[in-house]
């Protein structure tokens, strides 16, 4: 198999970690995305170095995801996955608004299997006492 591994792929100060970043279409998270194996440019990588990946400014290379095969570019995550490092550029993830997110049927799902442990665990008690 021939990876497209980004070479130039930034890392964190504080514990030398690869970013995490995501896929916008599918919301798959790594650090592990290859290159895509065409860029805007036309031109196909022949191979990982970062001369190969022609962008312009700051801007960095498309990536393409394994689970969607959705082709993007790298938005970073402001906070370090490993050790908590705070950069000063990057995007917020906010774990409050996955709540949020959640319908009324996911919550009576979610309520619903811990009743049903719950009774289980009552049930399994009462058997074994007696």
């Amino acid at each position: 198999m021939n990876r497209r591994d980004w070479t130039a792929w930034p890392t964190c100060p504080g514990c030398g970690q690869r970013r995490m970043t995501h896929c916008p279409a599918c919301g798959e998270a790594s650090e592990d995305f290859l290159l895509a194996p065409y860029q805007e440019t036309g031109n196909e990588m022949r191979s990982s170095r970062p001369q190969a990946a022609p962008v312009t400014g700051d801007q960095h290379p498309m990536l393409v995801c394994p689970t969607c095969d959705d082709q993007f570019r790298p938005q970073f995550y402001e906070t370090c996955a490993w050790c908590g490092h705070e950069f000063k550029d990057g995007e917020r993830l906010s774990i409050s608004e996955m709540f949020r997110a959640m319908s009324h049927r996911e919550w009576w799902t979610i309520l619903g299997l811990v009743a049903v442990g719950l009774g289980g665990l009552i049930w399994f008690a009462i058997v074994l006492n007696r």
